[in-house]
């Protein structure tokens, strides 16, 4: 958690005490911790132990963020294979292609 985001969560946790309702305080906090906002709701409400509610929340956060970056590691893949195949492909054709037919049409021509 950045400082800006701990400076929001401080603001929630002051209007709270002096008596805002939940939703008018997190119109204060940070869009980031929304979802972290949702599992202490239910605490706030209930009296539920927060502990297992965080918990899970950051293992949701944790899942959302691996499958995100799988997908963009997959993407990159393939974004990376034009590059390559522009710079692999000249080379493999002036370095083995064209020695290749030279040397064959040279020894074609001798016959």
């Amino acid at each position: 958690m950045d400082s800006d985001q701990g400076a929001g969560l401080a603001a929630v946790g002051r209007l709270l005490t002096l008596g805002a309702t939940w939703t008018e305080a997190w119109l204060q906090g940070p869009r980031e911790l929304f979802e972290i906002r949702d599992s202490l709701e239910l605490s706030w409400s209930t009296g539920a132990p927060v502990a297992g509610l965080l918990a899970s929340a950051s293992a949701r956060t944790r899942d959302r963020d691996l499958a995100s970056a799988k997908a963009r590691a997959q993407k990159l893949g393939v974004l990376v294979v034009l590059p390559l195949g522009l710079c692999f492909l000249p080379a493999f054709i002036l370095l083995a292609i064209i020695p290749l037919l030279t040397y064959l049409g040279i020894g074609l021509l001798a016959r």
